[in-house]
């Protein structure tokens, strides 16, 4: 710990966060702390993405990352400085199937936590790795037996991540909407699309109720422990996006079965209909 120049006096670390992908949920958690007096920094892929945010968030560090990072000690070093906390939001390398960030900087967090220095580790995950359990209830205590390729992956970062030695906290998330982003967002576009395909319902998860869980868990540290992010009112995607129609007194397009529908979906979309 730090003392006050010419005396005994200890000076308590700031909290410090490094927030590994400053995307959806990543900038909207960024931005309470930063309002709380924490010291926050976090990473793009782009000059673009970094300049675009300290415009409008001056406060925020923010780091321009790649692959190149598992080399470079001196970035690795400027990367975690001080830092208290991580978050880690990005999703698996499809290219080598593990955590990315675990690949360029395991090292490095395993390190930082043998030394103590870190209090808190979060890591996003989905619901995807519990598979498909034809319409049951699971928690957190179900079996993970994902049935596709990016179940098992996420399955196998969230071990990745565990094993590190961190504190580390696993936070499964369902398809997140908020601001600008989700069925209502669409339906004032007039994109969002009325697609029925039997016996598949969703659970969805506001990005703010993301971030009052995450801020609830870094108050009360419990690492270890796995929490599933999601609502606990499950449907089908058409019946929701109907409601937000009716709720913004827009017409609603006709329904489409899975099988017409499929072919003029975008690849996100097309995602959503394809979870575990």
């Amino acid at each position: 710990m730090k003392r006050n120049k010419g005396t005994d006096t200890p000076v308590a670390q700031q909290d410090h966060i490094l927030i590994f992908g400053l995307g959806f949920t990543g900038l909207r958690l960024a931005k309470v702390l930063e309002q709380r007096k924490w010291k926050v920094s976090g990473t793009v892929q782009t000059l673009e993405k970094k300049r675009e945010i300290e415009r409008l968030n001056p406060k925020i560090v923010v780091h321009v990352v790649d692959k190149s990072l598992a080399n470079d000690t001196s970035k690795q070093n400027e990367l975690f400085e001080g830092v208290t906390h991580i978050l880690a939001t990005a999703p698996v390398n499809r290219s080598t199937g593990k955590d990315p960030i675990l690949e360029m900087v395991g090292d490095v967090i395993g390190l930082l936590a043998v030394n103590g220095k870190l209090t808190w580790v979060g890591y996003l995950s989905t619901t995807s790795v519990y598979g498909d359990h034809k319409g049951g209830w699971v928690n957190e205590n179900t079996e993970t037996i994902p049935t596709l390729k990016r179940g098992r992956l996420r399955k196998q970062a969230e071990i990745s991540w565990l094993g590190t030695g961190a504190p580390v906290h696993i936070f499964r998330l369902p398809g997140i909407y908020g601001p600008s982003r989700g069925t209502i967002a669409r339906a004032r576009k007039g994109t969002a699309k009325l697609v029925v395909k039997e016996g598949q319902i969703f659970s969805r998860i506001h990005v703010d109720d993301i971030v009052g869980v995450l801020l609830a868990s870094i108050e009360k540290p419990n690492p270890g422990r796995v929490y599933n992010v999601v609502d606990d009112e499950p449907e089908a995607n058409y019946v929701v996006t109907e409601y937000a129609y009716n709720l913004l007194k827009l017409p609603s397009p006709q329904k489409q079965t899975w099988e017409d529908a499929k072919n003029t979906m975008s690849a996100m979309s097309l995602s959503f209909f394809f979870r575990d």
